[in-house]
């Protein structure tokens, strides 16, 4: 499995990781905390097309806009619920870690 860091200022990172079969919930946030640096919030997410699960911090209205992720969000809002006035959907604040074929 692959997961995707997506930085607000810096090029995006992608690193391979395994997690239990289950992906208890415990595992996944024992993976994507630290790197976020605290506790988190969930989002489906599109990556390149296919179907992942986005994971960012949780308190973040102090954190800089993240255009990556939240071009990643947003192709995922668009696939659900259509076309939208982009600046009127979510966007995404500070680091987001980006998981490849979902875990949830």
């Amino acid at each position: 499995m692959r997961l995707h860091i997506l930085h607000p200022t810096a090029p995006r990172e992608t690193r391979a990781t395994t997690l239990p079969a289950n992906n208890e919930r415990a595992a996944v946030l024992a993976l994507v905390e630290p790197i976020i640096g605290g506790k988190v919030k969930h989002a489906p997410a599109l990556l390149n097309g296919a179907r992942a699960d986005m994971f960012t911090a949780a308190e973040d209205a102090d954190l800089p806009r993240n255009e990556d992720a939240t071009a990643v969000l947003r192709a995922a809002w668009v696939s659900q619920r259509g076309h939208e006035d982009p600046e009127r959907m979510p966007h995404v604040r500070g680091v987001a870690v980006v998981i490849e074929g979902g875990v949830w």
